[in-house]
């Protein structure tokens, strides 16, 4: 008897000790690694881009500047990192990630890597008819990203591209390297979420990815 009740003492003890821990100690666990990306559709190792588009061209070449323009056929055969942006105002985590992106470019130029952002207008339903308000948004575009030497900057609309490249309805940024038309690497991310650890795991996948290409492009036998 003696020994239940003791038995049944020490639950009870043990049981406010237990209850009486403060939240933080009862969720002191390792911080386990997060990654903030959201789904992404085209799956890299098994899809193809979608089809060419003509986005409305704001930078890049000057002889396609303000005028409808395939960035998907110009670039060819070649690695392409296709960023697409919802809006046409990017913050600061967004302009970062460009200000890398054209750095990458420029240690870059042997493997003849392109990069392109898509800004994709919440306004704008008609981006050829619509003059006014696609040149407001284009000056937009151009006042933030104009100074990338490296990248060519467009404006088009979400409905006509994301049913082809299956952007994520939740996504702010996305951003996709491909090779050959078929898609290495792909990320996309909700709004303030681009953070620093999220633009620093794209690049090293990206880099990754071009790495094994100067590998292959080294191992080819030269030109005749």
């Amino acid at each position: 008897m003696r020994v239940a009740a003791l038995t049944v003492l020490t639950l009870a003890l043990t049981l406010l000790a237990t209850a009486a821990l403060p939240a933080a100690d009862k969720d002191d666990k390792p911080a386990e690694k997060s990654d903030k990306s959201l789904e992404a559709g085209l799956q890299p190792g098994k899809d193809e881009i979608g089809a060419p588009f003509h986005p409305y061209n704001v930078t890049g070449k000057e002889k396609h500047r303000g005028k409808f323009h395939s960035l998907i056929s110009e670039n060819g055969l070649n690695p392409v990192i296709l960023v697409f942006v919802r809006g046409v105002e990017p913050g600061d985590q967004i302009l970062g990630l460009l200000q890398k992106l054209d750095t990458l470019a420029a240690q870059s130029e042997r493997l003849r890597l392109g990069v392109v952002v898509v800004f994709l207008s919440e306004d704008i339903k008609d981006l050829v008819g619509q003059d006014e308000e696609r040149e407001k948004e284009a000056g937009k575009i151009q006042d933030d990203v104009g100074k990338f030497e490296h990248i060519a900057a467009a404006l088009d609309v979400l409905r006509d591209v994301k049913d082809a490249y299956k952007l994520n309805d939740k996504a702010e940024v996305t951003v996709m390297l491909y090779n050959k038309f078929r898609v290495e690497t792909n990320r996309a991310f909700a709004k303030d979420t681009l953070d620093e650890a999220a633009v620093g795991s794209v690049l090293d996948e990206i880099n990754a990815k071009l790495d094994a290409l100067r590998g292959t492009a080294a191992r080819k036998p030269p030109k005749k």
